[in-house]
């Protein structure tokens, strides 16, 4: 007699979206499928206390830094730094160690990399500007992000950039155009490598900075100049074409977040215009965004339950 073949995690969420069961239904055939073991809770509570103590110890580093900076000479600052970064370093290149104990011992050191450059400033005065420090700083983790296939170590090589460019360029334009080019690039990875592919809240951390910078500088540039004389339409023309890529890619990948995203994005856009020439008469852009809400709304609903059940 056939043991009877129990239902794996993604069968039971394919099941669970598909089918009409109530959650009272989904939620038994979980636990009566899909039982919990031991083992299971010890790689959980290995994992939790390896990143809360390597992240108590990173927080223990910068508030040592901050209580002791004044009274330290420079050849201490340095030495300081240089043995809080092979401690960490040294671990993270023993044959031994886990991959995961290798990530997060490699992205404190790409922290400790930063406050390196930064004591070098402070201690000579350099007067460098912060693109430059931070151009040597992606240079010298660039290997280590790439290698390692880290999504939390590829978020602060992100944000570095993003500074980066902001300092050199002294706009978000560029700032945003990255983002949504990072975005881009990763998608396209995920669809060759799927299984190296980055987590869904990994474009998430992309994207909702790519939205907020890109909307702001374009709802300001409407509300600060006239829209017809002053207004880039070059920068206009690529607001519009990212929204409307990132939609249809959205919609593709059934993302819902993305969706309200681009949807919230767009009203504020709007009424930025619509402030711009209604100035005088508030009633116009309430009445307007309250209509363009409802819609948005209701067009999240739908899909939502489209893509949730198949039907609307």
């Amino acid at each position: 007699m056939e043991e009877e073949k129990s239902l794996s995690r993604t069968e039971l969420t394919a099941l669970a979206n598909h089918s009409d069961l109530s959650p009272e239904q989904i939620r038994k055939v979980y636990n009566e499928q899909i039982p919990i073991h031991r083992a299971e809770y010890q790689q959980f509570l290995k994992w939790i206390l390896l990143v809360g103590g390597i992240s108590l110890l990173g927080f223990g580093l910068v508030f040592f830094f901050a209580f002791n900076w004044r009274d330290m000479p420079a050849s201490w600052k340095f030495a300081t730094v240089w043995v809080f970064l092979l401690g960490f370093l040294i671990p993270a290149f023993l044959p031994k160690s886990s991959l995961l104990t290798k990530q997060l011992l490699l992205t404190v050191s790409s922290l400790l990399i930063g406050v390196l450059f930064a004591v070098f400033g402070q201690v000579y005065q350099t007067g460098a500007f912060t693109y430059q420090y931070i151009a040597l700083w992606l240079a010298l983790i660039a290997v280590w992000v790439v290698t390692m296939h880290f999504a939390p170590l590829w978020i602060i090589f992100h944000a570095l950039v993003c500074v980066g460019l902001f300092d050199y360029f002294d706009n978000y334009f560029s700032v945003y155009v990255y983002l949504y080019l990072a975005v881009a690039l990763t998608v396209v990875w995920n669809e060759l490598k799927p299984g190296k592919a980055f987590p869904y809240w990994y474009l998430l951390t992309l994207l909702t900075p790519a939205i907020f910078f890109s909307t702001a500088r374009t709802s300001a540039i409407i509300m600060g100049d006239s829209f017809i004389a002053r207004f880039d339409w070059v920068e206009f023309a690529i607001f519009i074409l990212c929204e409307l890529a990132l939609f249809c890619l959205a919609f593709y990948k059934k993302w819902l977040i993305p969706i309200a995203h681009i949807a919230l994005s767009l009203i504020v856009v709007m009424n930025a215009k619509l402030l711009n020439v209604y100035h005088e008469n508030l009633l116009i852009p309430a009445f307007a965004t309250l209509i363009v809400l409802i819609g948005a709304v209701f067009l999240l609903i739908y899909l939502r339950n489209y893509w949730k059940n198949g039907k609307a």
